[in-house]
């Protein structure tokens, strides 16, 4: 955009603002809807704190997907405080009770030129990530012109602002340069963003966020039963969103069913909350009795309709209802969000409009998880009609079939590789692509977005280096056991061994690990010094192993290392903590750096994420003090790590290692083998670890023969189904049995296949150079504790 057009849009906006005025001042008098005059102005809130990071959703249903990107933020960068901007009062209430204690709330400004700066100046933003797709010339402007990283995150363009958006599209190409990632939606978003002017090499298509909402807690939907007033038996439907003209369809559609099955309840929760009063007065008019869900438990009438007038619990409360009916869908406004009640495995009515959610209403409505009413009274299939009764029963009885949206069907969930290996999910693909590289296109378009990545991790080095943003000491020595790449280099074994190494040095050493993939939450203690208290599923499959290799020694776990180490010594006494794949965390400070590298295509691409498998420059190998190169044939076998640590790390030791069985054991009897027992048995091997290949290098080195091999994704937990067609493969490739690795063994130890044998292969680290560089460096970092 020139100058004159900023000028232009901005003299069309005060126009707006201006002419919109009086109705704004008009709903405050009658709905009590607040102004915000001051804060849209960008005045109010406390300058001067140093930088934050800066997200921003409109209203609730934006604050509500954001919620797994600010828990994210948060656990990434602990230190750098975290703002989320609405527009709408509701919207705020969200923010203010969801993400308390993990960013505040101010209102965003209006895209006037003086209302932005102030609101710069107070957030001081190190990056802005706007939710959906909100494009303010002004705003995006003043970012770029202070070079604040801006992303588009979880972008959609329905029909109608795709329509308006082409008309100003001339325009709108200087808008969007300002932009440096667009994460859309889905591959129709990305079109049209592309469409509009957005550079192409800057567009991925991430999915939707919303499909990443965290999972209710157990108990919710009795939990609500008892909240809303309602029987443990009593059958009930929702009307969740509703706008003008949906709210008469939905009432005509429950006087019917409520004739012909008594007791059935309504739930009606109108989109905008300042309409809560016109609807208690349209269900007023008809006759019936309704009752506000601020006023439960207590106070409801037999046969009421619960009319939500509170923010925010919509979609918990999704968990009671038999059928969900979504609002947005009957009049022409695109539809709301049938994600939710669809991840809930809730059977889903909804109108013909549901342009904003394309791609989910098509899944969900192919697939019988839904029914689209066409008619908004004399053709609603209602729950309680004859039938309205039998549709919503077949949806429910049909496995509640919502639900293909986020468990993909087992034809699209496994593929095959170019050697006819099956791959589990999306994950095992490009962690395979990203060693291969990628093609021209795809690296330029993800390219874009690993130079935002690489924007984030500049601003926290950045930060640290004045230090914004701060190490923390627990008081002991920490050791950490980390990586530059996604994906196995042998952390686990690593871990381990620097156990035993801290345990000959006479400490009391713990291991500290965030436990990828476990069920539980917060910090939890996998094991103390007398037994295993978790087992894999809730602790983690790594800690747990772990804790079964390395008894006597505390694991903990937790998101934030720092709290989780910090519990281990307060509670255990301990005088050294391991951390498990720690590299890339900061606040906590350690004594000694290993990084694990393998000796075959350690860097993969050398591309960061998402465009490539490092999750740092090969710079940040500067802050290692020891580098040990998995995967060795021999203790010279270190070329490609230490051509690039002469580079980068010029001095660094680097260290050679191997993995070798040690262990092997036939898991249904749990009897116990050399490995040398596997020499000549025919094997159909299968693992679901982040370097597959290193084990099938150490298969093949106990001299068993392999028969055909499986890949799973990392941390893959494995179904009754899974093992059995395992089972299958194995006998159709004349095999004696399976066999896999002893972290596989702690995802399905409790599906030990019945048709054949199942081994399990462990292994630990050996050295093969450097053991006396190992030793020293943690004599220096960790001296033996006094006694």
């Amino acid at each position: 955009m020139t100058y004159a057009t900023y000028v232009l849009y901005t003299a069309l906006l005060a126009a707006g603002v201006t002419a919109y005025a009086p109705l704004a001042v008009a709903r405050r008098l009658t709905r009590g809807v607040p102004l915000n005059l001051r804060a849209r102005f960008g005045y109010g809130g406390q300058d001067g704190r140093g930088p934050r990071g800066w997200v921003h959703a409109v209203s609730v249903g934006e604050a509500i997907a954001a919620a797994p990107l600010v828990e994210g933020l948060h656990q990434t960068y602990p230190s750098l405080p975290l703002v989320v901007t609405t527009v709408t009062p509701t919207g705020a209430r969200v923010v203010t009770e969801r993400f308390a204690g993990l960013a505040s709330h101010r209102y965003f400004p209006l895209d006037f030129p003086g209302a932005v700066r102030r609101t710069l100046a107070a957030i001081d933003p190190a990056f802005f990530i706007c939710m959906e797709t909100e494009l303010w010339p002004n705003a995006l402007r003043a970012l770029a012109a202070r070079g604040v990283p801006t992303m588009i995150a979880n972008g959609r363009l329905s029909d109608r602002s795709f329509r308006r958006y082409r008309l100003v599209r001339s325009a709108l190409r200087g808008v969007l340069a300002d932009v440096r990632v667009f994460a859309m939606r889905s591959d129709e978003d990305a079109r049209r963003i592309i469409a509009l002017g957005a550079p192409a090499e800057r567009v991925v298509v991430t999915g939707n966020l919303k499909n990443d909402a965290p999972a209710d807690p157990a108990g919710v939907a009795d939990l609500w039963r008892r909240l809303l007033g309602l029987s443990r038996d009593q059958r009930v439907w929702i009307a969740g969103s509703t706008h003008g003209g949906e709210e008469e369809a939905a009432l005509a559609a429950h006087a019917a069913a409520a004739a012909e099955h008594p007791g059935l309840a309504l739930i009606l929760a109108p989109r905008h909350p300042e309409r809560v009063d016109e609807v208690l007065s349209l269900i007023a008019a008809r006759g019936l009795r309704a009752v506000r869900r601020s006023a439960l438990p207590v106070g409801r009438a037999a046969g009421a309709i619960i009319v939500v007038d509170t923010v925010g619990e919509l979609a918990q409360m999704y968990a009671v209802a038999d059928v969900v009916f979504v609002g947005g869908s009957l009049v022409p406004l695109g539809g709301h969000n049938v994600l939710e009640p669809a991840l809930r495995r809730k059977p889903v009515l909804m109108g013909p409009h549901t342009d904003n959610f394309r791609e989910a209403a098509g899944l969900l409505a192919a697939s019988g998880g839904a029914v689209v009413v066409h008619d908004a009274a004399s053709r609603w299939p209602a729950p309680g009609t004859p039938d309205g009764e039998r549709r919503a029963a077949t949806r429910i009885s049909r496995g509640r079939r919502a639900r293909p949206l986020q468990e993909p069907q087992p034809q699209a969930r496994r593929r095959c590789d170019e050697r006819g290996e099956p791959v589990s999910d999306l994950s095992a693909r490009v962690t395979r692509a990203w060693q291969r590289g990628l093609g021209p296109a795809a690296s330029r378009v993800l390219g874009v977005a690993a130079g935002g990545y690489r924007g984030l991790l500049g601003t926290r080095d950045w930060l640290y280096a004045r230090g914004m943003l701060k190490c923390r000491a627990l008081g002991v020595p920490v050791v950490s056991v980390g990586n530059l790449t996604v994906g196995g280099t042998g952390k686990t074994p690593a871990v381990e061994l620097a156990v035993r190494t801290l345990l000959e040095l006479g400490h009391r050493p713990a291991v500290v690990s965030r436990g990828y993939g476990r069920r539980g939450h917060g910090i939890q203690v996998v094991a103390d010094a007398a037994s295993i208290r978790l087992d894999a599923d809730e602790g983690g499959d790594e800690p747990f192993l772990l804790a079964r290799r390395l008894p006597g020694v505390p694991v903990v776990v937790g998101a934030h290392r720092y709290e989780a180490g910090r519990h281990a010594v307060e509670r255990f006494g301990v005088s050294a903590i391991v951390l498990d794949d720690g590299f890339q965390h900061r606040t906590l400070a350690k004594d000694l750096e290993i990084v694990m590298a393998r000796a075959r295509a350690p860097w993969g691409s050398a591309r960061l994420l998402p465009g490539g498998p490092l999750r740092e420059p090969l710079a940040a190998l500067a802050r290692a003090h020891l580098i040990v190169v998995t995967g060795a044939c021999g203790p010279d076998d270190v070329g490609e790590v230490a051509a690039a640590a002469r580079v980068h790390a010029p001095g660094v030791p680097i260290l050679a290692a191997r993995h070798v069985p040690t262990e092997c054991w036939e898991a249904g009897a749990m009897r116990y083998l050399g490995p040398e027992a596997l020499r000549g048995l025919k094997l159909f091997a299968f693992a679901g670890i982040g370097s597959p290949d290193g084990f099938r290098q150490t298969l093949e080195d106990t001299g068993a023969l392999e028969a055909g091999f499986a890949r799973f994704a990392d941390h893959h937990w494995y179904t009754r189904e899974e093992v059995a067609a395992l089972e299958q493969r194995a006998l159709a490739a004349s095999a004696v049995g399976l066999v896999t690795t002893e972290k596989d063994w702690a995802r399905l130890r409790r599906l030990p296949p019945r048709g054949v044998p199942l081994y399990v292969l462990a292994v630990r680290l050996a050295l093969l150079s450097g053991d006396a560089q190992w030793r020293a460096a943690f004599a220096r970092a960790c001296p033996a504790p006094s006694p």
